[in-house]
């Protein structure tokens, strides 16, 4: 077993330049950090710079790498943290990528003969290292005290500058949350003007006192403190990545935005749930847990005000959570942009509750036109239908429930089923029925 093994990638930025195309990587272990600057391929390039936010969040590389069998192409994701919203963000990628991740994970970092990186999505500007072991980089206790001379010298310099620098109040930039959010807030607007951004990690400043240090005890607190924060999200994320195959019975199915889905490839079977979160969301979700499957749930927004725990829940529980408007009007009843404004208001409250993107959508009635997908898909939504209905919201007993699913091919169906007391009482029986077809269950990203 590896006694010192990669603990995370971090992105920093991505450069596309006359020699080709580069990321900018740290690649922290237990021992030392690594900055470096990676070749890239053009195709995985152009996926990642495709779905990275232009805020300044931060975004770390999934250590591994998925295939998809419907498209028949790898897949991979990064996780975006800005503030509490946490994101995942899935991007396709070559085999030459994952080769390349995988020298990565071995702690081999290729030699870049690029004298310096200008990014495109700036997270900081870097030199590449010459370097071909992670372990010759420094030790994060070196790294500390260059970062303490460099701010000294900064401090020194900022002294120097004219009091007029001090007396300008910064503007504060408001950054756009995700790319959902675009639905239903637009970032506030700043000018031009210079402005002189202090890092207050190191000293702050008034404007009627002069640059005053903190403590290395006190830098060195912060310092701990973020290390901790950065366990906890690579915990977390291992945990996730780790999932044991044999202890989960379904697959993630990345969505199409261009166009709506009604059907899955033979062989595979999906479970949704419409108008929750109700009463029964939280019941459903350990049903499926103890079978061990999962379902995707679309919840209506102004039903979250009510659940707000059941969101919560079944997005913790790993069951994917979409959106199914706010209020299940006819949205083709309404004008273009009250149809953003409806569907955006239940993603802004559903992410305030899952903490994640919202990206699956389900028209209420089906009812969808041309026009909407092309305006949801422009906001990264993605437009989930179905093409099987036992119409449970109606029937008079669970039996009338199960009656339908033997008189149907479940292979490629996504059911469409609600949360109703008697489809609660149906469900074991169903899930039961739809494993001995021996399908493999889908849940919708």
């Amino acid at each position: 077993m590896e006694s010192d093994p990669v603990q995370m990638i971090e992105l920093l930025s991505l450069q596309q330049s006359a020699n080709g195309y580069q990321m900018a990587v740290r690649i922290s272990r237990e021992s030392a950090c690594t900055d470096c600057v990676v070749e890239l391929d053009e195709y995985t390039y152009n996926q990642v710079l495709s779905i990275l936010p232009q805020s300044r969040g931060r975004s770390r590389l999934s250590l591994y790498t998925k295939w998809d069998p419907y498209r028949r192409l790898h897949y991979s994701h990064i996780s975006y943290k800005e503030g509490d919203l946490r994101s995942t963000l899935y991007f396709a990628c070559s085999t030459a990528y994952i080769a390349k991740l995988q020298l990565l994970k071995e702690g081999i970092v290729p030699v870049d003969e690029a004298e310096r990186l200008s990014p495109v999505h700036e997270a900081s500007q870097l030199k590449p290292m010459r370097i071909t072991k992670l372990g010759t980089s420094q030790p994060k206790r070196q790294v500390f005290f260059r970062l303490a001379a460099f701010s000294l010298f900064i401090m020194i310099a900022v002294i120097s500058t004219s009091d007029r620098l001090f007396n300008e109040e910064d503007d504060s930039l408001t950054l756009s949350v995700n790319a959902a959010s675009s639905l239903y807030e637009q970032p506030a607007q700043t000018d031009n003007r210079d402005r002189l951004h202090v890092n207050t990690a190191v000293y702050s400043v008034s404007q009627n006192e002069k640059p005053r240090p903190v403590s290395f005890s006190t830098a060195q607190e912060e310092l701990k403190e973020e290390e901790l924060k950065e366990e906890e999200l690579k915990e977390e994320q291992l945990k996730e990545e780790q999932l044991k195959d044999e202890d989960k019975l379904y697959e993630s199915y990345v969505l199409e935005g261009d166009k709506a889905i009604y059907a899955l490839p033979k062989g595979y079977v999906a479970l949704t749930f419409d108008d929750g979160p109700s009463a029964y969301t939280e019941e459903i979700v350990d049903i499926l847990k103890e079978q061990k499957v999962a379902a995707t749930f679309l919840f209506i927004g102004k039903n979250t005000r009510k659940y707000p725990d059941a969101v919560a829940y079944a997005s913790d529980q790993k069951m994917s959570v979409g959106n199914h408007s706010w209020d299940h009007a006819d949205l083709e009843h309404l004008k273009r942009d009250e149809k953003l404004e409806n569907v955006g208001m239940a993603a802004k409250a559903i992410e305030k509750l899952t903490k994640q993107t919202n990206t699956v959508f389900r028209p209420p009635y089906g009812s969808i036109s041309d026009t909407l997908i092309e305006d949801l898909h422009k906001n990264k939504m993605k437009v989930l239908m179905w093409n099987r209905d036992p119409e449970d919201w109606k029937a008079d007993s669970s039996d009338a429930i199960m009656s339908y699913f033997h008189k149907v091919d479940p292979s490629g169906g996504i059911y469409v089923l609600h949360e109703k007391e008697k489809t609660v009482k149906a469900l074991p029986a169903i899930i039961k029925y739809l494993k001995n077809k021996k399908l493999k269950f889908v849940i919708f990203e």
